[in-house]
């Protein structure tokens, strides 16, 4: 009878071993998605900056200066949220002060 109860309980673990890798799996999918829903925001962002500067003729080249989505998106993607928040808000301070 213990053996029963043994595998009961070895059962019951995998089990719960399961559940908490599902809702692990659950969340890693949750934070994938919101990773490239800010990703997303931050390439057209960046993009629309590059416009600003363009349109005020700010002059600003070089990285972080394109209205290629795709380089920003990949920026993004390979920098952590610290990097690329902090790349917003110095292009901001650029177009703040620049052009007329």
């Amino acid at each position: 009878m213990s053996t029963n109860g043994k595998n009961l309980q070895a059962g019951a673990v995998t089990r719960g071993s399961l559940m908490v890798a599902a809702l692990m799996v659950s969340l890693l999918g949750a934070n994938a998605a919101r990773a490239d829903e800010d990703c997303n925001w931050y390439a057209l962002t960046s993009a629309k900056q590059m416009q600003v500067n363009t349109s005020k003729n700010c002059g600003q080249k070089g990285d972080g200066w394109s209205t290629d989505q795709s380089k920003h998106l990949a920026f993004c993607q390979a920098n952590a949220p610290e990097e690329w928040r902090k790349a917003v808000q110095e292009r901001q301070k650029v177009l703040k002060t620049c052009g007329g």
